[in-house]
């Protein structure tokens, strides 16, 4: 083993997956290309109850295999996997996700200066194929810029594409396993906010991310980040301050906005029925208001659920 090596840090590639029998094959081929040293890392698969022939694939791949059984929660499976690791960072991506082979290098160096307690790297949309992935990538979805950039409380990283020295992640608390969105940025501004260590970006170290398929899937999953942000709220809102009406005024304004920009793509629409760019954009239009109102209606039933005003 050549010196650099030895003095790498050991890594800890966390996966949870549920019924990901058509993506982690993939995901697993990509991360065990890294051109890290494969003495310094290694690879913990967490199968959150899968049904499908998820455990089969992964079982076919050098890398080890573990169940969370307990609780059904992605966040539950890292912990889980957390746990288990012997590295000194810990790395975190999905199962839909597609590493660079520079991935796990790039992210491991991002921890070069001693305040950085999380390493965010650049999640990039696999080739979109259906109108949900159109939309979600047109939007930006899950950019780790904009979470680290324009985030109104502290900056946030997606597991998707995430690296932190398990002795933080043990001081800040882990993941809160009962939540199904948000805990991501739960765990991020608790390692700020508690230990007093930043998040990082680190562009260069990229996985691909194949965004929902379908439009059901979509809205599903926003209207999950609604109910997510007021848990999240919850928990830090004594930093976060009060929502009040003006937070409710910016909410409706942006809702006009969407609505008033779908009701002029309907219009182009009307006006040239045959062009296919002006149909796309329509859809896409329409999908962003569908969007905002899934989100709206988790975000009332948790307000609701817990009893605080989120609106």
């Amino acid at each position: 083993m050549a010196v650099a090596d030895a003095a790498r840090p050991f890594v800890s590639v966390v996966v949870p997956v549920f019924n990901g029998a058509e993506t982690i094959g993939a995901c697993l081929t990509a991360l065990l290309a890294q051109d890290y040293p494969s003495d310094r890392r290694e690879i913990i698969v967490v199968d959150n109850n899968s049904t499908d022939g998820t455990a089969a694939i992964v079982q076919t791949f050098a890398v080890r295999y573990v169940r969370e059984e307990q609780v059904q929660s992605s966040y539950a499976a890292r912990n889980r996997g957390i746990r288990e690791a012997r590295g000194e960072l810990i790395a975190f991506t999905d199962a839909d996700c597609v590493a660079s082979p520079q991935w796990l290098r790039r992210g491991a160096a991002g921890f070069a200066n001693a305040s950085v307690g999380g390493v965010a790297g650049s999640i990039r949309p696999l080739p979109p194929a259906t109108l949900a992935p159109r939309y979600a990538s047109e939007k930006g979805a899950l950019s780790q810029e904009k979470a680290l950039a324009e985030n109104s409380f502290l900056p946030a990283a997606y597991t998707a594409n995430a690296f932190y020295p398990k002795v933080a992640l043990e001081r800040a608390g882990l993941f809160d396993p009962m939540v199904k969105s948000g805990g991501d940025a739960d765990l991020a501004w608790r390692v700020q906010e508690r230990l007093g260590l930043s998040i990082a970006l680190c562009p260069d170290a990229v996985v691909q991310h194949e965004h929902r398929r379908t439009v059901r899937e979509l809205l599903r999953q926003r209207r999950n980040y609604g109910y997510g942000s007021v848990l999240n709220y919850l928990k830090h809102r004594d930093r976060m301050g009060p929502r009040t009406l003006k937070h409710a005024y910016w909410e409706l304004r942006a809702f006009t906005g969407k609505c008033g920009a779908w009701l002029r793509s309907v219009l182009r629409r009307l006006r040239r029925p045959r062009d296919a760019q002006a149909r796309e954009r329509m859809a896409l239009d329409g999908l962003d208001v569908l969007v905002f109102l899934a989100k709206k209606a988790g975000q009332l039933h948790a307000a609701v659920a817990h009893r605080v005003w989120y609106f």
